[in-house]
């Protein structure tokens, strides 16, 4: 399994407790579509899994997409 860590933000700067974090993967006819989602804690992290072999193309906060290349044991960080 692959996994990065995602911390999230309000616009303040404080952290955001219970933001919806999704994400969509791509990179093979295996790899279609996200997992569900997962919300973040009281220091604003969420850690988001998925399978080997696929890439994560797509996170989204609160139903706002981020398109990038996320990696595999990263940290990502985005506002609210």
């Amino acid at each position: 399994m692959n996994s990065l860590t995602v911390f999230v933000r309000n616009s303040s700067g404080s952290p955001a407790t219970g933001a919806k974090v999704n994400y969509e993967v791509g990179g093979g006819i295996s790899c279609v579509g996200g997992g569900s989602p997962v919300y973040t804690d009281n220091s604003g992290r969420a850690v988001i899994t998925w399978s080997s072999g696929c890439k994560c193309t797509y996170i989204y906060i609160n139903g706002k997409a981020h398109k990038g290349n996320y990696q595999n044991g990263g940290t990502y960080n985005f506002s609210k």
